[in-house]
Order: C-alpha cells, then sequence, then structure tokens
C-alpha cells in the first residue's frame, strides 16, 4: 500500500499510513517527526507502549499516569454466599 496524505484531524493528531518494515528478526515502524518533536524525543529513548487490538505509544509524561494505574494493588471483590 502506498503511503497515504497526512490528515491532521485534530490539533496534534495526525492520521497517515506508516509501512512496518523487518530488519533481521525485527519489525519496526516509524515515528512521525511532529511527535518527535513535541514529546523532545530522541534516538535511543524508551518508549512505552499499550497494546490490545490498538497500538500506543505513550510520551513519557503520559506514561506516568500509566504506571501509576499499573502499580496499584488490584482489590479482589469477595463475594459471601447467602445460605438461608
Amino acid at each position: 500500500m502506498p503511503k497515504s496524505p497526512r490528515k491532521i484531524v485534530q490539533e496534534n493528531v495526525i492520521i497517515e499510513t506508516r509501512q512496518l518494515l523487518k530488519i533481521g528478526r525485527s519489525h519496526y515502524i516509524s515515528v512521525p517527526k511532529e511527535f518527535l518533536e513535541a514529546h523532545n524525543l530522541k534516538a535511543g529513548d524508551w518508549l512505552p507502549i499499550a497494546a490490545n487490538h490498538i497500538l500506543k505509544i505513550i510520551p513519557m509524561s503520559e506514561s506516568r499516569k500509566m504506571l501509576e494505574i499499573i502499580d496499584e494493588p488490584i482489590e479482589k471483590e469477595t463475594q459471601t454466599e447467602n445460605t438461608s
């Protein structure tokens, strides 16, 4: 599929097609320059990701909030059965 024209749907929201590249055994996708500049990212920086049916690259400012959620203990609800 050829590269689609860039579409800006909201301020700072860019939608375009990126090609998945295979180098060795790994797969890569490039990140838009505007994203890198907006989040002051450079080669070698670590980027948290969240993935299920959608892959989201998370800027470090947002990832701190995500990591706080992940680190919160999960409270298990206990159910008691009424035997009357």
